[in-house]
């Protein structure tokens, strides 16, 4: 027999309510007090504390550790000034300021321990290797279709081009100095400069084509792929008795 220790961390965020009383005179004749008073939303945090309670219990874990997560706040005011006139003058000056740490999350560790065969134990591990294995080829194929998706439109705006540089067109230069051949808005001395440069654009088209071409084989070389990793996940989790991962 083998333990098997399963380990789940959450954040609960406190909904804070400002109850602050803030004073904006600046004159110390008129006096300057501000409270401040950041409490919870405790009605807020029984709900999320009890859809977690509620959680925790169904896998029957245990609570390790509450761990309080604060965030700091803190401000500042200045004031001064000055005059000099010849060899007399004044100054004065005041500020004020404030700074406090109030505790913005809870951090709880829960945990459980298990009694489970050798068997079983493998069974968890490699699963384990197998759904990170999993998650991250579903990451690689997304990424790779987002890729497939930019080359589909890069491949519909060169064809796009590649019909508006078609045709060649023959002019006579002004005065009748010679002809100027013209494919889309370029203007070339010879015929065989405007079909290179036509041609250029088809290239371009058969370059992309190739290149999707690839990508999709590789698209779907990796669901191949991720059809096998599930097809050993479901092997796996039907070795494991006890359904838990």
């Amino acid at each position: 027999m083998k333990k098997w220790i399963e380990t789940q961390y959450n954040i609960i965020e406190i909904q804070k309510q400002d109850l602050s009383s803030i004073n904006h005179s600046i004159k110390y004749s008129r006096g300057i007090e501000n409270i401040y008073s950041i409490v919870p939303d405790y009605e807020e945090l029984a709900i999320k504390m009890d859809a977690l309670t509620k959680e925790i219990n169904e896998k029957g874990m245990e609570i390790k550790a509450i761990i309080p997560l604060q965030e700091g706040f803190g401000k500042t005011f200045a004031k001064t000034d000055s005059y000099m006139k010849e060899e007399t003058g004044y100054s004065w000056g005041f500020g004020h300021g404030f700074g406090f740490s109030p505790t913005s999350a809870i951090l709880i560790v829960a945990q459980n321990v298990e009694e489970i065969t050798t068997e079983e134990y493998d069974a968890r591990v490699k699963l384990k290797s197998l759904n990170a294995k999993l998650t991250n080829a579903e990451h690689d194929l997304e990424k790779k279709r987002s890729e497939q998706e930019q080359l589909e439109s890069r491949l519909a705006a060169e064809i796009e081009l590649f019909k508006q540089n078609q045709e060649i067109e023959e002019k006579n230069k002004l005065l009748g100095s010679g002809v100027v051949f013209i494919c889309g808005t370029c203007k070339f001395k010879t015929k065989e400069e405007a079909e290179n440069y036509r041609q250029s654009f088809y290239d371009k088209i058969q370059a992309t084509k190739q290149e999707l071409s690839q990508y999709l084989s590789k698209i779907n070389s990796m669901e191949k792929d991720m059809d096998i990793i599930n097809q050993d996940i479901h092997k796996l989790e039907e070795i494991n008795t006890s359904g838990r991962i």
